[in-house]
């Protein structure tokens, strides 16, 4: 140690000029302490760095020479740690955490959290002293951390202000359910909350579908379906379903987010258009969704409603010399193909979802409702289009976070385990007054060796948490 380090240290009152083994020993763990040690005099004016805060802020014992602290703390937090160091200075007993960005000797900033503590009046130390540590990586987590839960929340109210939104416990009881499912159900949220989904129950459904769904989910699966419910007062509305489970380290579902969108406008219109083709026009052309009806035979394009030239951005004229061949990718068409000839052998409702080509070559999933009819004396398909693009895109999003949640909770639950269990066991030896001193050392570096790889599985848990 160099002989200005040694004075320093004599001055904090850290060790002394006795060089027994003790002292040099906790001279040792002082300064290679992963907290470093700064002492300043009644100016603010640096007079001494341990090895320890050399490390963390890079500047050398030489470097110290005529710099006050206010050379290396960033102008925005300057006001503040002044503030703190003039309340102690008036304080002899007072200590006070204050949390700044000081200036590294590359020249960049690093955030430091320090505990100022008044010693001026001891003789053996007559100093501020500041323990600080960097605490860098913590602030970059808590900004990724505070981003993240921003865009969580805009993802929220966007999907709350388009989606019927529920969260049950693995029974089925309600726990969660947004303004949207309160709207549409007519219910308020304190009727909904503790009830199962059999409140909004129409009994259209048979048995067998919804065991299939609790089958489904109850496996961990993604559940999707559509369900006729009844709102209070009687009516009936129609609503396109998505269930995710939510899975606990054993890969259990602990609870299920279901999103719903309100299908009862396309379930109208199919019905309409199936109970009379005589008021097929004013509807067809009325509809919110492309809707169209093609030959199954030639593919041509027989009619095109408003909402199909908006969305798809083809003229009439342009779609009147089209197939449905034109506007799928060309990796589609086979399968498209297969699906008409299906249709031709089985006439009847399919729905499904598709991939189809915007005339801006744009590429967007669509749930596709369609339906053979016999239009003006032409065997042709009658079909209505919903474009799930960006709601595909929210469940595969939901899907991924999920899937990392649950990594995050298997570690959690198994990784931090072992190296704490070894702690707990360890502690009790350690307070024993009758090991022996090597004995007691030993133990001491294991317990060392399972904090530090408690500590890695923790920062291991919180990088993942951040690329959430």
């Amino acid at each position: 140690m160099k002989e200005d380090d040694s004075n320093g240290l004599i001055a904090a009152g850290l060790t002394t000029t006795d060089h027994s083994s003790e002292d040099l020993r906790f001279r040792k763990l002082i300064e290679n302490s992963h907290d470093g040690i700064t002492l300043l005099d009644k100016n603010f004016n640096i007079t001494y760095r341990s090895n320890s805060a050399e490390r963390i802020v890079g500047w050398k014992t030489i470097d110290r020479i005529a710099k006050n602290v206010a050379d290396v703390v960033h102008l925005d937090c300057l006001d503040c740690l002044m503030k703190c160091l003039e309340e102690i200075v008036r304080d002899p007993s007072k200590s006070q955490t204050c949390i700044f960005k000081s200036k590294h000797s590359d020249g960049h900033y690093i955030w430091l959290e320090g505990i100022f503590t008044n010693f001026l009046n001891d003789p053996d130390i007559a100093a501020v002293v500041c323990n600080f540590r960097d605490i860098s990586e913590q602030k970059r987590n808590d900004e990724q951390f505070h981003k993240i839960m921003q865009e969580l929340l805009a993802y929220k109210c966007a999907l709350d202000e388009s989606a019927i939104v529920a969260i049950t416990d693995p029974k089925g009881t309600i726990q969660y359910v947004n303004d949207y499912f309160c709207r549409i159900s007519q219910y308020g949220r304190e009727e909904l909350i503790g009830q199962d989904h059999r409140i909004v129950n129409s009994s259209y459904h048979d048995k067998k579908y919804i065991r299939n769904l609790w089958t489904t989910i109850a496996r961990g699966k993604t559940w999707t379906g559509e369900f006729r419910n009844r709102a209070k007062d009687g009516t009936y509305y129609w609503v396109d379903t998505t269930i995710i489970p939510f899975l606990n380290d054993k890969g259990k579902p602990y609870q299920y987010l279901s999103i719903r969108w309100d299908i009862t406008a396309q379930k109208k219109i199919i019905s309409a258009l199936q109970e009379s083709e005589k008021r097929y026009s004013d509807l067809f052309q009325l509809s919110p969704l492309p809707t169209w009806i093609y030959s199954i035979e030639s593919l041509r394009f027989l009619n095109v409603n408003e909402a199909a030239i908006r969305h798809y951005g083809y003229s009439l004229k342009e779609f009147m010399s089209m197939t449905i061949l034109d506007i799928r990718p060309i990796e589609e068409i086979s399968k498209t193909r297969k699906l008409i000839t299906q249709a031709k052998k089985q006439p009847g409702y399919y729905r499904r979802i598709s991939v189809h080509r915007k005339k801006d070559l744009e590429i967007i999933n669509v749930d596709i409702h369609s339906n053979v009819i016999n239009y003006k004396g032409e065997q042709a398909i009658l079909v209505v289009i919903n474009d799930v693009t960006e709601r595909l895109q929210h469940i595969k999003a939901i899907e991924d976070r999920n899937k990392k949640l649950e990594e995050i909770s298997w570690e959690q639950s198994h990784l931090v385990r072992a190296p704490l269990a070894r702690i707990k066991g360890l502690v009790p030896l350690v307070t024993n007054p009758q090991e022996n001193p090597s004995e007691r050392e030993l133990i001491l570096r294991y317990l060392s060796a399972s904090a530090e790889e408690l500590d890695q599985v923790i920062m291991d848990i919180i990088v993942k948490s951040s690329e959430l």
